[in-house]
């Protein structure tokens, strides 16, 4: 079940990347973009190799490099897109085949744009750049991974340009720069990126639970000897203390103290999971009551779900085995994993040392390792993106302040 598990989660991280996985998904009718995926199709593969080589194409292609560059052109203008993108229905077979294609739009649109008049290279530019921060804006981390992608190659390709920019140039660029709608970030980027696939998968989680219904605590359930006597927050972290017979002790999520783990504290949910010798007990917070689970109808129930719920698809064909073993792995990661998010967020310099991080996941479970592995890259990808950013303002800077040549 844990191998199958962390396949399934690795996956989420990297089949969207794949193209052709899944049917291309139809553009929004009011999205600007849609008329330049339309163009790039009808390219034949060796005009679509040329024009991203930034080599001669045959004369059919000349229309549709046109047509592709006022998409590109009314993209700038637009002050939000629709991608189409369902992100209450996302799993690791949808497909992002039109955010991962908008790269091959910015290489076409800038294989030629350095033989165009300084005016009309300028405003090429803006609209690459306008193309990126319209991807990657309010997205999950393959769209901003897109965004990063395009805005380095618009950078370096205006680092080789640079020489051929007046002062007035150079402003005109800078006001363009200025002017460009809004990209996504990394901590919007992780945010949305837990809330489409880890959040999703813990309320599916929920679900199964809800489903499975509570059972009374009978005579072997340890939830039948357990009592809460309260509950401590501190911060983001909340305990609970269980009495058991004449013994009583607190927990924090993850925590284990007499054979008892505390899974996860939920005060929206107004609930708390525990497990204990391959039993779960649930706690409702508000009323103090401690009730059992019963996963004898786990396989039934899981089946039972929708095709397109992550958890189904994690599951499907796997040998489930033990219900509360698969509900343990998954509350671990989904735990481990958010807590990870958060601080990539508030704290992106904690990762800078990969030897120490490393050093952190080895306390964490297999899944959660492998996939945080990609968080000190990614956070040195958007630094060296914004790095990127700030070096070609302030050359564009020096190049619109310079002293007029006699």
């Amino acid at each position: 079940m844990s191998r199958r598990l962390h396949v399934f989660l690795l996956g989420l991280c990297i089949a969207s990347f794949a193209q052709g996985a899944a049917p291309q998904p139809s553009l929004p009718a009011g999205n600007p973009y849609a008329a330049a995926f339309t163009a790039l199709a009808r390219l034949t593969p060796a005009d679509k190799e040329a024009l991203i080589d930034g080599k001669p194409a045959s004369p059919a292609a000349a229309p549709v490099v046109a047509e592709i560059n006022r998409a590109l052109a009314a993209g700038r203008r637009a002050t939000s897109v629709d991608w189409g993108l369902d992100y209450d229905h996302a799993n690791f077979s949808s497909s992002f085949k039109n955010i991962t294609e908008s790269r091959i739009l910015a290489k076409i649109a800038l294989a030629q744009a350095d033989k165009l008049p300084a005016a009309a290279f300028i405003d090429r530019s803006i609209d690459i750049f306008a193309l990126a921060g319209q991807v990657g804006r309010d997205a999950p981390l393959i769209n901003f991974l897109t965004q990063i992608a395009i805005q380095g190659l618009t950078d370096k390709f205006l680092e080789k340009s640079l020489s051929k920019l007046s002062p007035q140039d150079a402003r005109r660029l800078l006001t363009g720069l200025d002017s460009l709608p809004a990209g996504g970030n990394l901590g919007t980027t992780l945010a949305v990126e837990k809330m489409i696939f880890i959040d999703r998968l813990a309320e599916e989680i929920r679900q199964v639970i809800e489903k499975l219904g509570d059972a009374n605590a009978h005579s072997t359930s340890f939830a039948s000897r357990l009592r809460l006597a309260g509950i401590l927050t501190d911060g983001t972290t909340t305990s609970v203390g269980l009495e058991q017979e004449t013994d009583s002790f607190w927990l924090k999520p993850s925590e284990n103290k007499r054979g008892i783990t505390l899974l996860n504290v939920n005060r929206e949910r107004d609930e708390a999971l525990l497990t204990c010798n391959g039993q779960i007990a649930r706690i409702k917070l508000s009323s103090r009551k401690i009730t059992g689970v019963d996963f004898s109808r786990f396989d039934e129930v899981v089946k039972s779900l929708p095709g397109d719920t992550m958890l189904s698809a994690m599951l499907a064909g796997a040998e489930i085995g033990s219900g509360e073993l698969a509900i343990r792995n998954i509350e671990q990661f989904i735990r481990e994993i958010g807590d990870l998010y958060a601080e990539a967020i508030t704290h992106p310099e904690n990762f800078s040392d990969e030897s120490a991080y490393k050093t952190r996941l080895q306390k964490l479970s297999p899944t959660t390792q492998n996939l945080a592995l990609s968080i000190p890259n990614l956070i040195k990808k958007d630094q060296t993106s914004r790095d990127l950013d700030a070096k070609l303002r302030a050359a564009l800077s020096a190049i619109a302040t310079a002293p007029a040549q006699p």
